[in-house]
């Protein structure tokens, strides 16, 4: 079958070595995990939220592996 793929959020950073993966390094605090479909997600921040900094990677399912993306910080204004 094909692929999944989850975004990680977290409002901090807290390294973790993903268990049964080889070098998958999550560098965000998993505080939100959302399962990403073909045309991405939105997320709603409330203006009483912001400004607001997240820490977001993915990481992909495939074949019993689990792989990392790169990690961002986005800012919300």
């Amino acid at each position: 079958p094909g692929s999944a793929t989850v975004a990680v959020l977290g409002l901090a950073q807290q390294p973790l070595l993903l268990p049964g993966a080889q070098s998958c390094l999550l560098l965000p605090r998993p505080d939100l995990v959302v399962v990403v479909g073909q045309s991405g997600f939105d997320l709603p921040i409330p203006a009483a939220a912001r400004p607001l900094t997240l820490h977001v990677q993915g990481v992909v399912l495939i074949s019993a592996a689990l792989l990392t993306t790169r990690a961002f910080r986005v800012q919300a204004n």
